[in-house]
């Protein structure tokens, strides 16, 4: 009997085209069942970057909006923030995934000394917060910031840059599992698990991983 084919979408909650484009090439890098398609698409009247609280609060009605309208049987969130998640989950029928939920969980299914590796130092409360209603705080070494804004994420030799010192220092505090907190920082998952011998995982793979998951079928990322 053939199984029935699943869409998932993928909402990047901001309206960068570059960093659309850069989580969709981390998704192609998921090995997803056949009968499993994904799409990627940007929110048009979101703002440039996720930095701030007015700006999630700015992006939910528009989720909704998305989620209302578009015909898919799982929703991923592309945000480490992850806006929106939770009303979305009151308001659908559907499954619905936050990536920044879905890199701890992951992250914690490996290892129980986690670095992430947040881009602003504002959204460390962010991240601390969250952690703490997933119960998953002590598995924590560090978050330590980037300091560098979305719109610096296309600077390859300067984010290369500070994603090996950060993490450096994460591992000088215990960490054996990196998470990337931002998902325009796909494009570097490959060379930073390289550079550091340890895994990494990128948050829109792991949103991505957990809607197949949803559906009762596996899924696996390939190395770049």
């Amino acid at each position: 009997m053939q199984r029935q084919n699943k869409k998932i979408l993928v909402i990047n909650p901001n309206s960068s085209l570059c960093m659309t484009a850069a989580i969709g090439r981390g998704l192609a890098l998921v090995k997803l069942p056949e009968n499993i398609s994904w799409q990627c698409q940007h929110l048009a009247a979101g703002p440039i970057g996720i930095e701030t609280q007015q700006h999630i609060e700015q992006v939910i009605p528009l989720l909704q909006q998305v989620a209302s309208t578009e015909q898919c049987d799982a929703l991923v969130v592309s945000c480490f923030s992850d806006p929106g998640v939770q009303q979305l989950r009151e308001a659908c029928d559907m499954p619905i995934f936050g990536i920044g939920e879905s890199a701890y969980l992951q992250a914690a299914s490996v290892s129980r000394n986690i670095g992430i590796i947040s881009i602003l130092e504002a959204s460390v409360e962010r991240h601390k917060l969250a952690l703490q209603q997933l119960n998953l705080l002590p598995f924590i070494c560090a978050d330590l910031p980037l300091n560098l804004k979305t719109t610096e994420l296309q600077q390859t030799q300067l984010v290369t840059q500070r994603l090996v010192e950060v993490a450096a220092q994460l591992v000088a505090r215990g960490a054996d599992c990196l998470v990337l907190g931002c998902a325009g920082l796909a494009d570097y998952r490959q060379m930073l698990s390289d550079e550091i011998q340890l895994p990494v995982i990128e948050p829109s793979q792991a949103g991505l991983l957990a809607a197949a998951a949803s559906f009762n079928l596996s899924a696996q990322v390939s190395a770049s």
